[in-house]
């Protein structure tokens, strides 16, 4: 998976207004393009059964919330985001930049060159959905989980780190692995010295070993 930041985020912060959205508040979509300066968001949906799942991460750099202005009211009333309960929600505290939606229309007419981004962040999104359905539909849950592992994991204080949102419950959500499944998972991994756990938080410490179960070149019983 991966997360691109858009070339002309200085442009975009311009033209919108700063917000704020607090952990595990929804954005309100409607009227907006939202440019994300710093956080992370998903697109979250409720099965028929009550239960979240998310489909699809948000970055710092990224652009969100303009599909249903980009495709025709008809078409988009139709369509699975429209006809579903769906949100973007705040996985973190979010520093947002709120762009009026004709504002944001109107300077891409005025100036080309954004197009490239639209373009870009439509192309991103789609990539990592389709990463996504592949992991569910392909990969067990091991692989699943590493895979997840190496693609979120962050530096911080010179250490590999996974962010703090993703409790063993969000990784449920987005891998349709039971919280039971990734607990003795991840219990393993610490066995195995490929992470530890401190608190909260789960530390990738053999990147290598990691790498060798996303890609399926090991195999982890658990």
């Amino acid at each position: 998976m991966f997360w691109h930041k858009v070339p002309q985020a200085e442009t975009f912060k311009s033209l919108g207004t700063p917000l704020y959205i607090e952990k595990g508040a929804s954005i309100p979509i409607g009227e907006h393009v939202y440019f994300i300066e710093e956080g992370i968001a998903a697109l979250t949906m409720l099965t028929p059964s009550g239960d979240e799942k998310t489909y699809l991460y948000f970055k710092e750099g990224n652009l969100l919330g303009f599909i249903r202005f980009t495709l025709p009211l008809e078409v988009f009333e139709r369509s699975y985001l429209s006809i579903n309960v769906n949100s973007i929600v705040a996985k973190t505290p979010l520093h947002l930049y709120a762009i009026n939606n004709k504002t944001f229309f109107q300077e891409l007419e005025n100036n080309p060159l954004l197009y490239k981004d639209l373009s870009l962040s439509l192309t991103q999104n789609l990539s990592n959905v389709l990463e996504h359905s592949f992991w569910v539909a392909s990969e067990d849950a091991s692989t699943r989980l590493c895979l997840m592992l190496q693609n979120f994991m962050i530096e911080e204080d010179n250490k590999c780190v996974l962010p703090k949102c993703f409790t063993y419950r969000e990784m449920s959500n987005f891998l349709s692995i039971h919280t039971v499944t990734i607990a003795k998972i991840c219990k393993r991994l610490c066995d195995e010295r490929i992470i530890e756990r401190s608190g909260h938080r789960l530390f990738i410490t053999n990147r290598e070993r990691l790498k060798k179960i996303a890609t399926r070149e090991e195999s982890l019983q658990y």
